[in-house]
């Protein structure tokens, strides 16, 4: 079993206010201010926008229909009109020109405009993003709703963003590189992700198989997939997989540049001398990419196997294809306001 690095934890997922009051010093030079003028918000669609378009129900017929399906349509329809108070909060902050949604972001025209993009909605919403986050411009991201999402990447909730917004004003705030996965599949490159990737088979329950090689040596493994992990979301998932290599706290800092991958689920064999019943794991259950190298994953499943960025996307990865997975050289700047006046 490889030696695993320890690093610090991650931030979490609270949401606080701004903070205030006395600070130790010394503290963070000041950064450079950002007007409000040269802030763009990006903001998802709720679940209940989205399925009202393309259901052409109305709201009592949309509400109806979600009841019907054993979930409460008021929670829906109250978590929709939270989100549209929030982009009322921004509106009303820096001006309805300056709310844009994803679809406006891949125009490269309208990114070179402002000098921050704000990330309105929940932890996944913050991923997507990031993907299309591929020039240094930073991201703060905001919660939207912090009723119904934890948050774990947002720093700050909308009920705060009129103080942020004034922090920013004045400089307060700094700038965390936090490091991305770099993914090709097949020799294409398909983007980054902030999170993790997962390769496997398309339908979990099924025993994936795929070659492994790291470092020089290659091994065929058997398990329910391979997780690949960045600090950013080391506290998440990867830590919840790995609880069998017996290290209960497994984060490690979001700016570290470096991964780590784990298997997921993989057979244990067993031994017994004098009584004494010894489990053994398969090598290369857990490793670390550092800077500068590849993990290379050749499938060896059949047509169902998939690798996924941040658990919001589906690659096919079927028998003979292979992923290499490395370190993005192109971290994603994110703003967290606060921490830089004394």
């Amino acid at each position: 079993m490889l030696k695993q690095e320890v690093g610090m934890p991650g931030l979490g997922g609270l949401t606080l206010p701004p903070a205030s009051g006395a600070r130790e010093c010394p503290c963070p030079s000041q950064s450079p201010a950002i007007a409000r003028h040269e802030i763009l918000v990006v903001c998802k669609k709720s679940r209940f926008e989205r399925e009202k378009a393309t259901s052409h129900l109305s709201d009592d017929e949309l509400t109806a229909h979600y009841n019907a399906l054993g979930e409460s349509g008021l929670r829906i329809l109250a978590a929709h009109l939270h989100h549209r108070e929030s982009i009322e909060v921004c509106a009303r902050e820096l001006g309805p020109n300056q709310i844009v949604t994803l679809e406006d972001l891949k125009d490269p025209g309208i990114r070179s405009r402002f000098k921050l993009i704000i990330a309105l909605g929940g932890d996944d919403f913050f991923k997507l993003v990031s993907h299309q986050a591929k020039d240094a411009l930073p991201i703060l991201g905001v919660n939207s709703d912090p009723r119904a999402s934890v948050g774990a990447l947002l720093p700050i909730a909308i009920e705060y963003l009129p103080d942020t917004l004034r922090q920013l004003e004045r400089g307060d705030y700094r700038i965390e590189p936090w490091t991305r996965l770099s993914l090709k599949v097949g020799g294409v490159e398909c983007g980054s992700a902030i999170n993790d990737v997962v390769l496997g088979k398309r339908d979990f329950r099924l025993t994936s198989k795929h070659e492994l090689e790291y470092r020089g040596e290659k091994v065929t493994q058997r398990s329910s997939g391979i997780l690949i992990s960045t600090g950013v979301g080391s506290t998440g998932w990867y830590s919840s997989a790995g609880l069998y290599l017996g290290v209960h706290d497994r984060s490690f800092p979001k700016s570290a540049r470096y991964a780590r991958f784990e298997l997921r689920e993989p057979p244990v064999t067993f031994s017994e001398n004098l009584g004494k019943r010894t489990a053994h794991l398969p090598r290369f259950v857990e490793g670390t990419i550092s800077e500068g190298e590849a993990l290379r994953i050749t499938s060896l499943n059949d047509d169902e196997g998939i690798v996924s960025r941040d658990s919001l996307d589906s690659i096919p990865f079927p028998r003979g294809t292979v992923a290499d997975i490395s370190i993005d050289p192109n971290p994603l700047n994110v703003l967290i306001p606060g921490g830089t006046q004394c």
